[in-house]
């Protein structure tokens, strides 16, 4: 069963404040395109971006510095993951 994007907002919303925390990161869930993202207003940060050669071989790493969280890709760019309120930020 798929859950709307709103419902897992809302229980992301309830597992961090229980825990106390602004952030969660999760891996084991291969992103489309090999591309890490965030989501639910950026306190959601999707990070599995198929490392493994089974699903793509994508290369990327969480670098989390000065308060920025930034998703490190070995093929482009660095996406800012945590810079904006928006689902999905890149610069």
């Amino acid at each position: 069963m798929r859950r709307s994007q709103s419902r897992v907002c809302d229980e992301v919303a309830e597992v961090l404040q229980l825990a106390g925390a602004r952030h969660m990161v999760v891996g084991h869930n291969v992103q489309p395109g090999g591309v890490a993202r965030s989501t639910c207003g950026g306190a959601l940060h999707l990070m599995d971006s198929g490392i493994s050669r089974a699903y793509g071989g994508n290369a990327a790493a969480w670098r989390c510095e000065g308060g920025t969280a930034r998703a490190v890709h070995a093929t482009d760019k660095e996406q800012c993951t945590m810079c904006s309120k928006g689902d999905v930020a890149a610069d």
